[in-house]
């Protein structure tokens, strides 16, 4: 099953294993660059480091045709996490921005 951008973000399961904030970016909120072959990006907050990967299998097993990433935005390069505060786009919001 092909799954639109976002199903991708909307269906993630990360709130099933403690996330308290969940936020789409990289090509995925630049609708422009987002391609049949890009990934979706979702950082997710409050995951207890004991069922992180756990909730790293379930994002990756949502879709066999594109490619999810779940990053833990305390634990990652301040590069990135600079990004995600700038870039990023609310799950919970019905329209991502163009």
């Amino acid at each position: 099953m092909l799954l639109t951008r976002d199903e991708a973000a909307l269906s993630a399961p990360p709130e099933e294993f403690g996330a308290v904030r969940v936020l789409l970016f990289g090509s995925a909120v630049r609708c422009a660059s987002f391609t049949p072959w890009s990934d979706v990006d979702l950082a997710a907050w409050g995951i207890p480091p004991e069922r992180f990967y756990a909730a790293v299998a379930a994002v990756t097993g949502l879709s066999a045709d594109i490619k999810v990433d779940l990053v833990d935005p305390e634990d990652c390069r301040p590069a990135l996490r600079a990004h995600i505060d700038t870039a990023a786009w609310n799950c919970e919001q019905s329209v991502a921005p163009i």
